[in-house]
């Protein structure tokens, strides 16, 4: 699936390969028809995607291979953190816990949130907002994440910032560094 995107590689060889993921059908053909449109927002290759996106298209998958293709992208650890990061926020859609564990599963840092916040998903404040709730992530990662939410809500970002100030995690340095960017905003 990874070499279908790399852009080292060969175009016809990236076709075929394609061309063999989606004769596979079900939730495969699922993951590289949805990587395939995913590359047209990261990769601007018009002439590629005009050959790419036709054979990608076998119609519409189903719910369930959907899913299951997007857990698949997420899984691949030879993709780009920024594709499985777009996928856990595809995913969230319709699945929301599914899609969070699978994020935290690819132990966040400030680039993968930055990645997420910027996913273009309707759902992605959902997982922000679930990373920042959630203390068992490292606090720089938390704070980083109401640091994304800001630039995309100002006033969702108040509320987090609120809720993480409140965590019972938070050292006494921490607490004091969400309330100056409380202040700040």
């Amino acid at each position: 699936m990874a070499l279908s995107v790399d852009v080292d590689v060969d175009e016809s060889d990236r076709l075929g390969i394609i061309d063999a993921l989606v004769r596979q059908r079900g939730p495969v053909a699922a993951a590289i028809q949805w990587l395939t449109f995913e590359t047209t927002r990261s990769t601007p290759d018009p002439s590629y995607h005009q050959q790419a996106i036709p054979r990608a298209t076998f119609g519409t998958p189903s719910a369930e291979d959907k899913v299951a293709g997007l857990r698949l992208v997420v899984g691949a650890g030879e993709l780009d953190d920024e594709y499985r990061v777009a996928a856990c926020a595809a995913l969230a859609e319709n699945k929301p816990d599914d899609a969070y564990r699978l994020f935290v599963s690819l132990q966040p840092t400030k680039l993968t949130v930055s990645y997420l916040a910027n996913a273009g998903e309707g759902y992605v404040l959902t997982l922000l907002a679930r990373l920042v709730q959630d203390d068992a992530q490292p606090f720089y990662i938390r704070l980083r994440a109401c640091e994304e939410v800001e630039c995309i809500s100002p006033e969702f970002a108040l509320d987090l910032y609120e809720s993480l100030a409140q965590s019972t995690v938070l050292s006494p340095g921490q607490r004091d560094q969400v309330r100056d960017a409380l202040e700040a905003l």
